[in-house]
C-alpha cells in the first residue's frame, strides 16, 4: 500500500511524541508490533518508500535529528554468547527465526540470524560453535518442540490469562477470525508490555510450538492448527455501492467509465480500485451491469487520454516510446491503458504528437525496424530478424509454416516483403547528385 509523505510525517512525529527518543526503523518496527492493531500503520519500508528510499530523508522531513553513532563491531564470542543466552530464555536450541526474534526484543538488539549466519557461513556452524547440537533446532512446522514440560505450562498458563483479559477466553481461533486476530501475536506482545513482563515473550511461545495457531491450540484456545479465512475487505455490495456513489458524483447523462471512476476515487482507501472491482465481477461492464450503472460509451474520452500524456511527457525524459510509458504508469495510479490511445488516435506515435510530442516517435524501444536491405538476399529483414528481448525476437509463422524448415520460411513470404517496400520504400541513391 501506498503512504504519502503527510501520512509519513504524521506517524514519525506520533512515535516521537509518545516517547521515543530515536525513532530508528527498526524501533519504529518494534512499536508498530506492538499496537493493537499493525496492520492500520504504514510499515517502515512504506514510508521509507515515500521519501526516495531513505529513512533519514523522512526524519529530516519531519524535523527529527538523523543520529548516526559509530557502528558498534560485536566480537565472535558475543555472538555465540547471544546464542547461548537465546537458547537458556527460549528452552531449546533456537532456529535462526527464531533467534532473529528474541534477538530484535533485546537492549541493545543483537545481530540479525542471516548476519550471523553470514559471518560463521551457516547457522549449523554458528550453533556448533556455541556448543548446541544442530539436530534439536529442526523441527517440523505446526509441532511442539522440545521446550522442557516446565516452560509449556508457562507458556500455556500465559495465553490462557491473556485470553481471559482481551475477553475471548471461550472463542475458538481456528473457526474465527476475529478470535484469531484478537489472540495473535501482536496483540499478546502489547498485552505482556502493559500487564506483566515476566511471563513468556512471542519469542518463547513460538519456541514452545510453531506457528502461533499451533500455540493456541496447545492453550485449548484453538480446535485444530489451521489459521481461520480472513473476511473480504470489500463485499460485493459495497463494491456496487462505490460504484453507485460514483456514478451520482458525475452530471446526468454522463456514464461511468473506468477513468471517471479513479478520478472520482482519488487516494481514498475506503473504497475499492477499480482493478479490484474488475477482477471480482469479471469485467467493467458486469460490475456496472450488477450495480445498475449506466456504462460510458464506448469512444474514448480524448482529452483524458492527452491530459495524461502531457503528464506523462513532462514527468520523464528522453524518447517518449510506449515502453517508458508502461514503466510510468506501473506508479501513476490514474494512468489509462496503452490500447486506448491506439483506438482514439490510431497509433502511438500520432497520440503523442496530439499531446504536443515529438513525431515519428517509434512505439516499441526495444524493437526496431531496419531500413537496410540484406547483403546477401537484397530483401528487408522480417520480424524475425529484428533485434528483440534477449538478442533476438523469435520468427512468426508463415503461411502456417515452421519458420525453421527453411531460410525461405524465415524470410518471409513475397506478400511481406511488398508490403515492407510499400511502407518504408528505399531511396534511388543512384539518381541522386553527389
Amino acid at each position: 500500500m501506498a503512504v504519502d509523505r503527510a501520512r509519513a510525517l504524521e506517524v514519525i512525529r506520533l512515535v516521537r511524541a509518545v516517547g521515543n527518543q530515536h525513532v530508528s526503523r527498526r524501533g519504529y518496527e518494534r512499536w508498530r508490533a506492538a499496537q493493537a492493531e499493525p496492520e492500520s500503520w504504514p510499515t517502515a519500508t512504506e514510508i521509507v518508500g515515500a521519501f526516495d528510499g531513505r529513512w533519514g530523508h523522512a526524519l529530516r522531513a519531519a524535523g527529527l535529528e538523523v543520529v548516526r553513532g559509530p557502528r558498534k563491531t560485536v566480537t565472535d564470542d558475543e555472538v555465540l554468547a547471544l546464542i547461548g543466552r537465546c537458547a537458556a530464555e527460549v528452552g531449546q536450541v533456537p532456529t535462526q527465526a527464531v533467534y532473529g526474534g528474541w534477538a530484535v526484543g533485546q537492549d541493545p538488539p543483537g545481530p540479525s540470524g542471516s548476519t550471523v549466519s553470514l559471518r560463521f557461513g551457516s547457522w549449523t556452524a554458528a550453533l556448533r560453535l556455541a556448543g548446541l547440537d544442530p539436530a534439536l533446532a529442526r523441527r517440523r512446522a505446526g509441532a511442539v518442540t522440545g521446550s522442557t514440560p516446565e516452560r509449556r505450562a508457562e507458556v500455556v498458563a500465559a495465553l490462557r490469562a491473556f485470553a481471559v483479559d482481551v475477553g475471548v477466553a471461550d472463542g475458538d481461533a481456528a473457526r474465527s477470525w476475529e478470535t484469531f486476530r484478537a489472540l495473535g501475536p501482536a496483540a499478546y506482545a502489547a498485552w505482556r508490555e502493559e500487564c506483566d513482563r515476566s511471563v513468556p515473550s512471542s519469542v518463547v511461545v513460538r519456541a514452545c510450538a510453531s506457528p502461533w495457531i499451533a500455540a493456541l491450540q496447545l492453550a485449548g484456545l484453538a480446535s485444530a492448527a489451521r489459521v481461520p479465512r480472513k473476511p473480504l475487505v470489500f463485499t460485493d455490495d459495497a463494491m456496487l455501492r462505490a460504484l453507485r456513489d460514483a456514478a451520482a458524483a458525475l452530471p446526468e447523462g454522463v456514464g461511468l467509465s473506468n477513468l471517471r471512476y479513479q478520478a472520482w476515487r482519488g487516494d481514498r482507501d475506503d473504497v475499492p480500485t477499480s482493478r479490484l472491482v474488475w477482477e471480482r465481477f469479471g469485467s467493467w461492464a458486469a460490475a456496472l451491469t450488477a450495480a445498475g450503472v449506466r456504462a460510458a460509451p464506448p469512444a474514448v474520452d480524448g482529452e483524458e487520454l492527452l491530459a495524461a500524456l502531457r503528464r506523462f511527457l513532462a514527468e520523464t525524459s528522453g524518447e517518449p516510446h510506449r515502453d517508458r510509458y508502461l514503466l510510468w504508469a506501473a506508479d501513476e495510479r490514474r494512468a489509462p491503458p496503452v490500447g486506448a490511445f491506439t483506438i482514439a488516435f490510431g497509433s502511438w506515435s500520432a497520440a503523442i504528437a496530439a499531446a504536443g510530442g515529438p513525431a515519428g516517435v517509434v512505439g516499441r524501444a526495444l524493437v526496431r525496424r531496419s531500413r537496410s536491405r540484406s547483403p546477401s538476399t537484397g530483401l528487408l529483414p522480417t520480424a524475425g530478424d529484428r533485434p528483440g528481448r534477449g538478442g533476438r525476437e523469435p520468427a512468426r509463422l508463415v503461411r502456417g509454416r515452421d519458420p525453421g524448415r527453411s531460410p525461405r520460411a524465415r524470410m518471409g513470404s513475397d506478400e511481406d516483403h511488398q508490403r515492407d517496400r510499400a511502407l518504408h520504400p528505399v531511396p534511388d541513391v543512384s539518381a541522386s547528385g553527389p
